[in-house]
């Protein structure tokens, strides 16, 4: 990871159109900046029974993303 802020996670249901922000993961790496590998994880409460789709938003120090 190189000048990073985290992780926004995005989630789409199947009846929806758009995504939606459901969390925000802070980046394990000392000032955002690592060459090891780090896990990260989110647990989403969604009771939804049909498919649900999720992205990241890869979240810079600047605040500009990917």
């Amino acid at each position: 990871e190189t000048n990073m802020s985290g992780y926004q996670i995005q989630r789409k249901l199947d009846n929806e159109t758009d995504f939606s922000d459901r969390a925000f993961v802070n980046t394990l790496a000392p000032g955002g900046n690592s060459n090891s590998q780090l896990s990260y994880q989110n647990v989403d409460a969604n009771s939804y029974t049909d498919t649900s789709y999720y992205r990241l938003k890869i979240v810079a120090t600047d605040n500009t993303f990917t």
